[in-house]
């Protein structure tokens, strides 16, 4: 049955039932309240976000919040009586809430609060697969799941070196290992799609800060197609489907968006990443994800330019809605507000962090976003 989200979005009507009930993330209906009226849900939020409606206010997202960080912002209370020796999965969720973050990928949360590095085999432990569970009856953010993607599991499998050069001669035995890890990659995302995960980033760096790792056209002969193949399994699930590079992938955006990906991560400024030129290539269907370089501590080295880098990106990257029946000023849409690499680290500065919120971030502050630093 289809509930009348957009095709391709990756909120359709599930293809499938699995083992874990998932939210009505059309509930409630996913449009802007009132000026004053009750707020969205972080599931509600972003499921405006990603159909193109205007959401009360634009959405966060972020793979995870390292635990030095978790500190710095909830200072005593994440470690209550110093009975644990790290911030614990409360903890995560009080500075979460805090920072406004609507979604989250809880695996990679979970490896930075137990300190166990993810696993870069076939599937996914039955540890982090009972956490995506466990983390979905917490009432906080979405859950989000991040895999490796093809070009990465077959540069573990073969040694990248070695890959770029069979990318460059194409033996036979390229586009075995290519499939196999095609193979991989899906079946741990079905596997976390399984345990209850509400949306899906595939993590494949396929770019450098100044270009693609190998040509876009081999690229597009050899990877695009199989990472494809991971996207419409993700979305054959009814749940939004990411992917994420770091570098400069601008002359890829286009490819990956005709793969079936709904939504792109990342998008570096410093790589030369322009996201009007991102937002041009790839329409308006597409929910764009990132471009504020929080690490950047000598570009971004106060919470004001954060605002104004985030601002920026909002303008940049988001839809324009339809114009509201008040004449109101519109929230953009199709956008995401992140940092582009998506872990808020230790050495963050807590302001800086908080300077994303994006509660703060007034329709008035986004119609001048070079201003927005004041």
């Amino acid at each position: 049955m289809y509930h009348g989200y957009p095709r391709g979005t990756g909120f359709e009507s599930r293809t499938r039932e699995t083992s874990a009930p998932r939210r009505d993330l059309g509930n409630p209906p996913c449009r802007a309240p009132e000026r004053g009226g009750p707020e969205l849900t972080p599931a509600a939020r972003l499921a405006a976000a990603w159909t193109g409606r205007e959401p009360d206010r634009v959405p966060r997202l972020e793979f995870g919040l390292e635990p030095g960080f978790i500190e710095a912002l909830l200072g005593p209370a994440a470690r209550p009586g110093h009975r644990v020796a790290r911030p614990d999965r409360r903890a995560a969720l009080e500075a979460l809430a805090r920072l406004d973050i609507d979604a989250v990928c809880v695996n990679v949360q979970e490896a930075l609060l137990t300190g166990v590095p993810l696993p870069r085999g076939e599937t996914a432990p039955p540890g982090l697969l009972k956490a995506v569970a466990d983390w979905r009856g917490k009432g906080g953010p979405v859950a989000y799941c991040l895999v490796d993607g093809v070009f990465s599991r077959a540069a573990a499998a073969l040694g990248f070196e070695a890959l770029l050069m069979l990318l460059l001669e194409g033996p036979p035995g390229l586009a075995g290992a290519l499939d196999r890890a095609a193979a991989a990659a899906t079946r741990t995302a079905l596997a976390y799609l399984d345990a209850g995960a509400e949306g899906l980033i595939v993590a494949d760096d396929l770019a450098h800060a100044g270009a693609p790792f190998a040509s876009p056209t081999l690229l597009r002969r050899w990877v695009l197609p199989r990472l494809g193949e991971v996207a419409a399994a993700v979305r054959a699930r009814g749940v939004p489907c990411v992917f994420h590079s770091c570098g400069q992938v601008t002359h890829l955006v286009g490819d990956l968006a005709r793969a079936g990906f709904g939504g792109l991560h990342s998008l570096q400024p410093s790589a030369g990443v322009d996201l009007a030129v991102v937002r041009a290539t790839v329409g308006p269907d597409v929910c764009l994800m990132g471009n504020v370089e929080l690490d950047d501590l000598r570009t971004l080295d106060t919470p004001g330019r954060v605002r104004a880098a985030a601002a920026r990106a909002v303008v940049s990257g988001g839809v324009p809605p339809p114009a509201r029946p008040d004449g109101g000023q519109a929230i953009p849409t199709r956008f995401v507000l992140a940092s582009t690499s998506g872990i808020i680290r230790a050495q963050i500065p807590v302001q800086h962090a908080l300077a994303l919120r994006t509660a703060d971030l007034k329709p008035s502050r986004l119609d001048r976003p070079d201003g927005a630093a004041g």
